[in-house]
This record gives structure tokens, C-alpha cells and sequence, in this order.
């Protein structure tokens, strides 16, 4: 299976280590595996944010065009490991690209506990229906967890209920 690891992000937190870690065990398992980051115009790994010091070897950086969107669409999954900052330029783009443009199968990773973080980073995409909507599988820690009861409030618990995945932690 072919299948991209899409970044928004790469700030040197837990979830740099969950990338690394999910992509090593894909690649073990027999998957054609690449992970792709996208320019947002905020902290990107341009040297003043953590990805200066805590990296992955194997990205491919991209800008939002065509290109970006075809390549997303070849592959058999992608899986939004890290969501866009809610101060990035580009987060129209990012939020449009995932929510219409790319059509082949997608889990999105929500590596965040809590509502109030998850706001204080990513602003009021919570609030997006569509955006949750043109997701296969939502993948979290808990089907009560804070984060994912606000989404069931948006998108409703049958559809919730359908694109709940159990977040695990990969390891070796």
C-alpha cells in the first residue's frame, strides 16, 4: 500500500516522535511509505523553530499547488499526522486542500488531550463540520476524550462513531 505521512508541522514535539516511530513500523509492515511536509509560513524547518533541532531524515517538502495535490491523491492513504498552526498564512489553503481536494482515503492523528490546547494551536478547526466530515478515520486517544466529545458535537456520534480509530502509541 502506498501511503503518505502528511505534515503541517515538524516542531520537535511528541508527535516529530509518533511520525518517526508509525513510518518506521508502516515500513516494517510491507508499506511504500513517504512523508511529505508543506511550507505554512509559520515555524517551518527553516532553522528558528524546534524542527532545527529535532528533524526526520526522510521529508519531502512541498508547496500548495497541483503537484502537491496530485501526489497526495496517488497514493492508496495519507495520514495528517500534524494539523496546521492557526497562525500560519496558509491555513485556508491547507484547510481547503484536505477538506476538497484530496479525495483518496485519509485518517487525520489528533495527538492533543485536551479542547483548550488544542484551540490555543489550531484555532477554531473543531468548529469545521467539513473539515471532519472528509475524513475515513479520526484517530485519538479515546472516544471520550475532550478533543473528540467536541467534534461529536459538530459532526453528530453516528458519524463520529464510524470514523473513531483508537490512537495507539507505535513502538518497537
Amino acid at each position: 500500500m502506498k501511503i503518505i505521512q502528511f505534515l503541517a508541522r515538524i516542531d520537535g514535539s511528541g508527535v516529530t516522535t509518533y511520525v518517526r516511530e508509525l513510518n518506521k513500523g508502516l515500513i516494517k509492515a510491507g508499506h511504500n511509505v513517504e512523508i511529505i511536509s508543506v511550507k505554512t509560513g509559520f515555524k517551518d524547518s527553516d532553522g528558528y523553530s524546534a524542527a532545527s533541532t529535532q528533524t526526520l531524515d526522510n521529508v519531502t517538502e512541498y508547496e500548495f499547488n497541483d503537484d502537491l495535490t496530485n501526489k497526495l491523491n496517488a497514493c492508496d492513504l495519507v495520514i495528517v499526522n500534524s494539523i496546521i498552526d492557526r497562525r500560519a498564512p496558509t491555513r485556508d489553503k491547507w484547510i481547503d486542500l484536505l477538506t476538497n481536494k484530496v479525495i483518496t482515503k485519509k485518517v487525520i492523528v489528533i495527538n492533543d488531550h485536551k479542547s483548550a490546547g488544542f484551540r490555543a494551536y489550531y484555532g477554531d478547526l473543531l468548529k469545521n463540520k467539513d473539515f471532519w466530515m472528509s475524513f475515513d478515520k479520526i484517530c485519538t486517544f479515546q472516544y471520550t476524550a475532550k478533543v473528540f466529545q467536541d467534534i461529536i458535537k459538530i459532526i453528530g456520534d453516528d458519524e463520529a462513531q464510524k470514523r473513531y480509530m483508537h490512537l495507539l502509541h507505535p513502538y518497537e
